[in-house]
C-alpha cells in the first residue's frame, strides 16, 4: 500500500495516433498505361482539432452524431492545415469531386506495434474536365462534412489522361504502461 500513497502524480501515457498519406499520379491511357508519373513520398498529417472530437472522442463514447470517414477530397493548391481549428482545405476541388473511400486494416502481433486503418481512393481521369493541379489532400466524413485530418504535397499538375491514387494510413499505437 505504501507504493500507491506515494505515487503523487498520475501516470503518463504513450498511446497515439498518426496520419500518413501518399498521393501518386498515374497515367490511364495508351502505352504508358499503369505508370506512375508522380509521387508525393508519405507524409506527416494534421487532425483538426473537430477532427479529434467528432472521429475519436465522440466515436468513442458512442455519442449520437460522431462522425466516420468516408471521402478524400483534394486541393488545387498547398492548402496549411497550420491550425487544428480548420474544418476545410482551401481550393478544394468541390463537393461534388470527393472519392468515395475504400478500406482496409492491419492488426499488429503486439499492441505496441499498433494498428493501421488504411483508405485508399481515385480521383478518376478527366474528374475535373481537364488538366489541374493538385496541391494537398484531406479526409472527410461526407460530401457535406467537415475535415478529419489532411495536409499539403508539392503542387504537381496532372492532365485529363491521368488518375491520382490517394493512400492514407491512420495509425493507433498502444500505450505501454
Amino acid at each position: 500500500m505504501r507504493d500507491l500513497q506515494a505515487r503523487k502524480r498520475h501516470p503518463t501515457a504513450s498511446a497515439g495516433l498518426h496520419g500518413f498519406y501518399r498521393v501518386a499520379i498515374v497515367e490511364t491511357k495508351g502505352k504508358n498505361r499503369g505508370k506512375m508519373v508522380g509521387d508525393s513520398g508519405w507524409n506527416h498529417n494534421l487532425i483538426t482539432s473537430s477532427g479529434l472530437s467528432n472521429f475519436i472522442t465522440q466515436k468513442f463514447l458512442g455519442a449520437a452524431g460522431s462522425s466516420n470517414v468516408s471521402c478524400v477530397q483534394g486541393a488545387s493548391a498547398q492548402s496549411s492545415l497550420a491550425t487544428a481549428g480548420t474544418t476545410s482545405m482551401a481550393g478544394e476541388f468541390g463537393k461534388t469531386k470527393m472519392v468515395t473511400l475504400s478500406t482496409q486494416s492491419t492488426v499488429r502481433g503486439a499492441s505496441t506495434d499498433g494498428d493501421t486503418a488504411r483508405y485508399l481512393g481515385t480521383f478518376t481521369s478527366n474528374f475535373l474536365g481537364g488538366s489541374s493541379t493538385i496541391g494537398a489532400v484531406g479526409l472527410y466524413m461526407t460530401t457535406s462534412g467537415s475535415i478529419f485530418c489532411g495536409g499539403s504535397i508539392a503542387s504537381s499538375t496532372f492532365s485529363s489522361s491521368q488518375a491520382i491514387n490517394v493512400t492514407y494510413d491512420v495509425v493507433f499505437i498502444a500505450s505501454t504502461s
